[in-house]
């Protein structure tokens, strides 16, 4: 559903070759590399450094027991960590999880082997009869309280019962927009979770949201067409001009320079169309900061869409509104901020950004409430944003 529909051997072929992500790979190697250095620092608070230690230590100890067992043991950790490295997104914390199961696997496997490395052989060489010795023992037991120990410390750090926010993100932009809107953006920790809100729990399916950077790709087309088939059909004129291209182009071909400012052209076009070709619904735009501001640098692909209109807060989206219009400030927000400002929890850079984003938002529209003269509006959001900036700098 992410990353394609392999129904042609083409298809198949990258969605297998892993051709999407190609653009991930070997972009940020040093950020990648002190990345993962953190999130190895943090996985068991201050017993990290003992634990991988014991760990390798162990290893050593599975080697004598069972050699291939081994080596596919370090082969699983080496590719895994080598990948990681390689393949820069912000998101890397899962593809690390086979490293750490190599070293809880390392710790067990070199428990069951302590007893034959501390009782030692016979004179014949042959593996005496002996009971494990005191020594194994103790070791076994170390390794024991060391993993409840670690439990203990990291499972407040982990536990993410109460982290309500990806879902309150996206339910906090719908409650903001009207039925039938059109959501443009490139937010992926907003996009991401209304896949599952949206196909899977069935909330506002009403509201069409597109990706832009998922547009890129062939597949997508076909996806936005099941769900909001008339959006697409308005559009097929530019559809079938764009997919023939972005078909060439996906296939490898070398295309000219002035074919791909076609491209490039047909697929900015493609995103207005879906505003200025849909006038009855409302249509806004949702992006990364500083895309989002009124004064956007002009690199942002966002400015590229629908650039004949304004964009005017509504509230955490902007709605796409005639240059001559000016509609009134938006209510001060009541925004669901479970984990931020009420039961609070333990904020990851993502969070984080996300509960700036909350602060923003509240100080766009104290900004607005400014310039129609309403101080009493405009201090109050301005104290719901501090409200949220005092907790960031707090945690």
């Amino acid at each position: 559903m992410n990353w394609g529909s392999p129904d042609s051997w083409g298809d198949f072929r990258r969605h297998v070759g892993v051709w999407q992500y190609q653009a991930y790979l070997l972009r940020d190697i040093d950020s990648n590399i002190g990345n993962i250095s953190t999130y190895a620092s943090q996985q068991w608070g201050p017993l990290t450094l003992p634990i991988m230690a014991t760990s390798l230590v162990a290893n050593a100890f599975s080697f004598r027991l069972h050699r291939p067992l081994f080596m596919a043991t370090i082969v699983t950790a080496v590719s895994t960590l080598l990948f990681s490295i390689v393949y820069s997104i912000s998101e890397i914390e899962p593809y690390l999880i086979p490293i750490y199961m190599m070293l809880i696997f390392g710790l067990g496997v070199g428990a069951l082997a302590l007893p034959a490395v501390f009782q030692g052989s016979d004179n014949r060489g042959k593996e005496s009869t002996k009971r494990p010795t005191e020594q194994a023992y103790v070791t076994a037991i170390l390794l024991a309280v060391t993993a409840l120990g670690a439990i203990v410390i990291q499972y407040p750090q982990q536990d993410r019962s109460r982290d309500y926010m990806a879902p309150m993100f996206v339910r906090n932009v719908f409650a903001e927009l009207p039925n039938d809107s059109i959501l443009i953006t490139d937010y992926w920790d907003f996009y991401a979770p209304t896949y599952y809100l949206q196909r899977i729990k069935g909330e506002r399916p009403d509201i069409t949201v597109i990706g832009i950077s998922q547009l890129k790709y062939p597949w997508y087309t076909d996806q936005l067409r099941m769900k909001d088939p008339q959006l697409v059909a308005k559009s097929d004129d530019l559809v079938a001009r764009f997919g023939a291209l972005q078909g060439r182009w996906v296939e490898g071909e070398q295309l000219s320079k002035s074919d791909l400012n076609t491209l490039n052209t047909l697929y900015t076009g493609l995103l207005t169309s879906f505003v200025e070709r849909n006038p009855e619904r409302r249509s806004y735009v949702l992006f990364n900061a500083p895309c989002n501001e009124a004064q956007a640098p002009q690199g942002c692909e966002g400015n590229q869409v629908a650039p004949s209109f304004a964009r005017y807060p509504s509230g955490l989206a902007f709605e796409l509104v005639s240059p001559d219009k000016r509609p009134e400030p938006p209510p001060i927000p009541e925004y669901d901020l479970r984990g931020i400002t009420t039961d609070r929890i333990r904020l990851d850079s993502v969070a984080v950004a996300v509960a700036e984003y909350y602060a923003t938002t509240y100080r766009r529209i104290g900004r607005l409430y400014q310039l129609v003269n309403r101080p009493e509006q405009a201090q109050l959001a301005e104290a719901r944003a501090a409200e949220i900036m005092a907790v960031l700098s707090g945690r």
